[in-house]
């Protein structure tokens, strides 16, 4: 991924000897996920009878209740 120069020197500067393990991980296959807001929707999210009808498979992500990853 080719990203703005002035982006890259940015993080350089303000991520210091940690910047290269960052820019790595632009070469890493993406990941996608989305939270879901406790205050709209059920504990038994993924038990609910619309999420069944997803486009994707979401799988619970270990360390946030409400987060979940989207294959």
């Amino acid at each position: 991924m080719n990203l703005p120069k002035e982006f890259a020197s940015r993080m350089e500067k303000l991520l210091g000897a940690e910047a290269d393990a960052f820019f790595a991980c632009y070469q890493e296959k993406k990941t996608y996920g989305l939270r879901v807001n406790p205050l709209k929707c059920p504990d038994s999210f993924l038990s609910a009878p619309g999420c069944k009808f997803l486009p994707f498979t979401l799988t619970p992500v270990p360390w946030a209740r409400e987060g979940f990853y989207a294959d």
